[in-house]
Parts: C-alpha cells; sequence; structure tokens
C-alpha cells in the first residue's frame, strides 16, 4: 500500500470513458482502496482546454461565497456594501491560495495536446493499494500518459489498461 499521493494521467478516446473511470475510482475510495485527493477530466473543446476539477474552489466561487459572508458582516456594522466588496475580495484571494492538489498549468499543458474529442483523467491518489486500483484499471481502455508511481506499478496499470488481444 502506497500512502504518498501519486499522480496518475489516463488518456481516452471519449470523455464519457473518463467520467465511466472517475466513478470507478470513487467505488475504490468507497471500499477503502485508495484515496482520491484530487481528480479532473480534462477536455478539448475546439482551441480551448477544459479542466472539470473535483475538489477547487475557483476564484469566482470563492468571491460569490465571500460576497454573502461580507454582507452578513456588513450587516452588523451597517455596511452592507462595504462587507460585499470587502468579502468578494477575501473569498476571491482565499480561493486562488486554496487551490491545491493537482496543478492547474500541468493540466492545461498536458490537455493542449489532446485533440477535439478526447479527454485525460487525472487522479491524484494517496494511500492506494496497487493490486486493487489495477484489477480496476482492466475494466477501461485507455493510455498512461503520464504516472509518478513507481516504474513497476505503472508497466502494471499499462498491462491492465491494454485491450485484451494487444
Amino acid at each position: 500500500m502506497s500512502s504518498e499521493a501519486l499522480l496518475l494521467v489516463v488518456h481516452f478516446d471519449d470523455p464519457l470513458k473518463a467520467q465511466e473511470m472517475l466513478i470507478a475510482m470513487m467505488r475504490l475510495q468507497n471500499r477503502r482502496s485508495l484515496v482520491i485527493e484530487d481528480a479532473a477530466i480534462v477536455t478539448r473543446a475546439g482551441s480551448r482546454v477544459r479542466i472539470h476539477q473535483t475538489k477547487d474552489t475557483n476564484p469566482t466561487e470563492g468571491a460569490a461565497t465571500g460576497t454573502w459572508f461580507g454582507v452578513l458582516a456588513g450587516l452588523i456594522f451597517m455596511q452592507p456594501l462595504i462587507g460585499a466588496a470587502l468579502g468578494a475580495a477575501v473569498g476571491g484571494l482565499w480561493a486562488k491560495l486554496r487551490d491545491i492538489g493537482i496543478d492547474d498549468d500541468t493540466m492545461r499543458e498536458m490537455g493542449d495536446s489532446l485533440r477535439e474529442g478526447e479527454a485525460a483523467l487525472f487522479l491524484l491518489l494517496a494511500e492506494t493499494y496497487t493490486a486493487h486500483l489495477s484489477a480496476e484499471l482492466g475494466r477501461f481502455d485507455g493510455t498512461i500518459i503520464h504516472s509518478t508511481f513507481d516504474h513497476a506499478d505503472t508497466e502494471t496499470f499499462e498491462q491492465a489498461l491494454r485491450p485484451v488481444g494487444i
């Protein structure tokens, strides 16, 4: 069982396959076979790379939440507009500083290599039972494009992802 957070990136020819694998990984987490610290599905739409993260709060969401808390705090001091402005600023900054897990720039960079209609599933995993992960990967047809697991585990995962007969 590995206890440090390790990154696994799997390429798929269809975003739905990436979503299916993410759901399978969530089932493994429910069975306590691994811990997902962060996960994202990266797709390409035209010339844009889209990142769909499972855990991060983006600055816009942080600002919106901060605005509401700022209004409430501002009401206490009879200055709801000032409270809203300060809350939005603090909330946006908090979300930007809180961006933990998989680096957004790394995901964008790898996403640039995707073609239209393709997807990459990024998994930052901790406390991973590699045998359980490998068995689950055998259900999917994908390609590992990046891994921080050791070489032997990565090879095992690659073998599991290969369709039968290849």
